[in-house]
């Protein structure tokens, strides 16, 4: 990764989600109790927002499911799909008072939390409540002496960047050099620079972007708002900048287990990704990407050992339970030859396992299709391929993609 593209994003938020939660006072209500001596309400502003990098039962109101036969399913690894580094975490809020700004100016910038007593998180891995308070000062250098006068409207969008070191050690102790962006695109700009390549260890992470979508209020609610009634900023879902690969072993066995799939590893030769997907600026947050964003870079093989696992997996009509073989990698063009598999095959007790070749673009004459994503494998998406035997071949078949959906953001 080129460290000169990505030093302005950092000091990482150090905070979010820590094992003891930082917790907002409970404040003070002269509704509640009339006879406190309150501060008045326009001492500042109040803000809250969530921010998700995994499905969870609870209703969202978001989704990834679209018209390009993208639909999705659950995380099925969530300590490691969706999993923040804590210590590798930014956002961004940009605010504009015109409903016709496209392009808001930047209002709030956490690149530290040390030390900061503005900003407190509730919440559990992969849902992140967020609650930000802004000074008096900040909220009259940004709006007027008077802004707690009248009802202008206020429209807000949030930029957040996770793990985008894809290192669960990264450091927070990078400085910004020069200045951060002061308008939305000019930071999507510098976002869109970030370049990764995953360590394919138990350190890995996977580098995250969200572009909330706009959301507005106006300048009354936000001099009365208070840490107990907040204005809040809505969601922002992290698209994770990986594609997932399984192999699902769909083989009939004898009553010895066998024929069986013992291992199987993973080739690639694109090792960098973009932290931001496609078309970064425009991303409408929730969705599912069409396209790849891959940086320029020579061909270099990587090859990995694909994790093994049990998961419920649907080939045709039919879903059960089998055994897996899952790895993560950048988005990437599929050639003739790669990416591809190579399966370990062992057929019985005493028998030594044969290797079998299977390139992602197709095996046995027969071509790979991956609907939604032809020719190339895109970021959070899942990849699967079932083995099963027929007359003793190996047949070897695309699963389709998950017939139901549930909350964002989860691989699809």
């Amino acid at each position: 990764m080129k460290r000169m593209s990505k030093r302005f994003i950092y000091r990482i938020i150090s905070a979010i989600m820590c094992s003891v939660l930082i917790v907002v006072s409970s404040g003070c209500s002269v509704i509640e109790d009339p006879s406190k001596n309150c501060p008045e309400l326009s001492d500042g502003a109040s803000l809250s927002f969530r921010v998700i990098s995994a499905a969870r039962p609870t209703n969202y109101n978001n989704t990834r499911t679209d018209d390009n036969n993208h639909d999705e399913e659950d995380s099925r690894h969530p300590d490691v799909e969706d999993f923040v580094n804590v210590e590798d975490f930014a956002f961004y809020i940009f605010v504009t008072t015109s409903s016709e700004d496209t392009n808001p100016s930047l209002f709030y910038a956490c690149t530290s939390l040390e030390g900061n007593p503005d900003i407190s998180y509730t919440g559990s891995a992969g849902v992140y409540d967020v609650n930000l308070k802004i000074s008096e000062e900040k909220m009259k250098g940004f709006f007027g002496e008077n802004y707690n006068i009248g009802s202008t409207p206020v429209y807000f969008r949030i930029l957040a960047v996770a793990n985008s070191h894809a290192s669960r050690n990264a450091s927070n102790t990078l400085a910004p050099e020069g200045t951060i962006p002061s308008k939305l695109n000019d930071m999507v700009a510098e976002v869109k620079k970030l370049e990764f390549s995953l360590s394919q260890d138990a350190q890995m992470a996977f580098p995250m972007y969200g572009l909330g979508s706009r959301r507005q209020s106006n300048i009354k609610t936000l001099a009365d708002s208070r840490p107990e009634n907040p204005v809040y900023l809505g969601t922002v879902s992290l698209l994770r900048a990986v594609a997932k690969v399984r192999v699902a072993d769909n083989i009939t066995k004898n009553d010895n287990g066998y024929p069986k799939i013992e291992s199987v590893s993973f080739t690639y030769t694109l090792p960098q990704g973009f932290t931001a997907p496609i078309n970064a600026e425009n991303y409408v947050d929730g969705t599912q990407v069409h396209d790849r964003n891959i940086p320029a870079q020579d061909a270099i093989e990587t090859n990995i050992v694909l994790t093994a696992g049990n998961e419920n997996v649907t080939t045709g009509t039919e879903t059960k339970n089998m055994d897996v073989w899952y790895g993560y990698c950048p988005e990437q063009i599929i050639g003739d030859s790669n990416p591809s598999l190579v399966l370990s095959v062992r057929t019985g007790e005493g028998v030594a396992p044969f290797p079998l070749t299977v390139p992602l673009s197709g095996y046995n004459g027969k071509d790979f299709v991956w609907a939604g994503s032809e020719g190339q494998l895109l970021r959070n998406h899942i990849y699967t391929l079932s083995v099963s035997m027929s007359n003793k071949v190996l047949v070897i078949t695309v699963c389709p993609r998950a017939s139901f959906t549930t909350d964002i953001p989860t691989f699809e």
